[in-house]
């Protein structure tokens, strides 16, 4: 009994040994299928993460052209109301120097 404590007793070395023949091969197989499902949800969750990252920054960028639309448009609009207010401003001083 003092032999099966030692750590180099034979019933040891038989648990601890790799397996060999077609037991080694089905659990290498099982190793390669577990292996190449978690490659898979790995890249789904990389595809998810970059459909998302994309997302994101197209909203980044969004208000970056909405803000450039904006701005032209406000343009437009100041430079109609300059050129009412420079006719207004014309009209008045055509009256004033006609009195």
């Amino acid at each position: 009994m003092a032999n099966e404590s030692q750590p180099g007793n034979s019933s040891d070395m038989v648990e601890n040994r790799p397996p060999t023949g077609k037991g080694k091969r089905a659990s290498l197989r099982d190793m390669l299928s577990s292996m190449d499902a978690r490659l898979a949800r790995c890249e789904l969750a990389v595809d998810e993460m970059r459909d998302r990252f994309e997302d994101i920054e197209g909203r980044i960028k969004e208000p970056d052209s909405t803000r450039e639309e904006n701005k032209g448009e406000m343009q437009g609009a100041l430079n109609e109301a300059m050129d009412v207010l420079t006719q207004r401003n014309d009209a008045l001083e055509a009256q004033v120097m006609a009195m």
